[in-house]
């Protein structure tokens, strides 16, 4: 590890899909690898913070050189990467049972479902509750989200789960609800990281958060006062008005004039940010 004289320590929380990944692609580009992992190479921590598990990040940790905690299952799980498993004190992982229950739920109001376990897409028809595994499925319903309300406070009030409503990359006639142990979110995990030994002791200057999208509204709320919050310029409007919020260039990069050069956004908040360029 590298490390130059009078060094600090610094701190990036970032999403995946849509913001350190562009949308549709499984793996980061070439520049957003290297940009990562020279940074953790340096002494930097990357912490992605993202709705994906373990099994459904496919090669993404190795290109991107994860090497400290993981914020997954969109808060449900606190990843460690330097061993290879979940942190388990740390995570909260909702029984498979109340799972099954919920998707049981959804379908009183809207029949044609679809759902993810494992990474795969499954139907209705298809369920079998012993393969419900992940911590935090994601279900998608054929409905925009405004039809969703009264869903939504129906089963809200199912004891200790919370449902997070955000759009599908599946297209626009669809919506996404991400199902979690109440009071889990992306704000949550990246606390939990925040407070464990490796972290405790980077002051907030040295931290940052990189996101896109509604779900990450957590996130940025959850860095502290004097950390850095940065939105990409394709990323969600609502998210860009949340005060103290920078906007950066977007996912695929490409001369603007945020940045002439035409860095993609975390390429961008590495220079930027963590090493001080320009």
């Amino acid at each position: 590890m590298l490390q130059l004289e009078n060094f600090e320590t610094k701190a990036l929380f970032t999403d995946l899909n849509g913001t350190a990944l562009q949308i549709n692609r499984e793996i980061p580009t070439e520049t957003v690898s290297r940009a990562s992992c020279e940074l953790q190479e340096e002494g930097h921590l990357v912490v992605p913070v993202t709705s994906n598990s373990d099994v459904t990040l496919g090669a993404v940790p190795a290109l991107m050189g994860f090497s400290s905690l993981g914020v997954l299952d969109g808060g449900a799980t606190i990843y460690d990467f330097a061993r290879g498993c979940p942190d388990e004190e740390l995570s909260h992982k909702l029984p498979t049972e109340t799972v099954f229950d919920i998707v049981q739920g959804i379908r009183h109001y809207i029949t044609q479902i679809f759902y993810t376990a494992e990474s795969k897409m499954r139907t209705p028809e298809t369920v079998n509750l012993d393969e419900i595994i992940a911590p935090s499925p994601s279900v998608f319903l054929e409905h925009p989200l405004a039809s969703m309300v009264p869903i939504l406070r129906t089963l809200a009030t199912i004891e200790d789960i919370d449902l997070i409503p955000n759009t599908s990359e599946l297209g626009p006639k669809f919506s996404c609800l991400q199902i979690v142990a109440r009071g889990v979110s992306k704000g949550s995990g990246v606390r939990a990281v925040m407070n464990n030994e490796r972290f405790r002791d980077i002051p907030a200057a040295n931290q940052a958060c990189l996101c896109d999208s509604r779900n990450d509204k957590d996130m940025v709320n959850a860095m502290p006062p004097g950390a850095s919050r940065f939105v990409v310029a394709n990323g969600d409007p609502e998210l860009k008005l949340v005060r103290g919020v920078t906007v950066v260039p977007s996912v695929g990069g490409g001369p603007s004039e945020i940045d002439p050069l035409g860095r993609e956004g975390f390429v961008y908040v590495a220079d930027r940010f963590m090493r001080g360029r320009q």
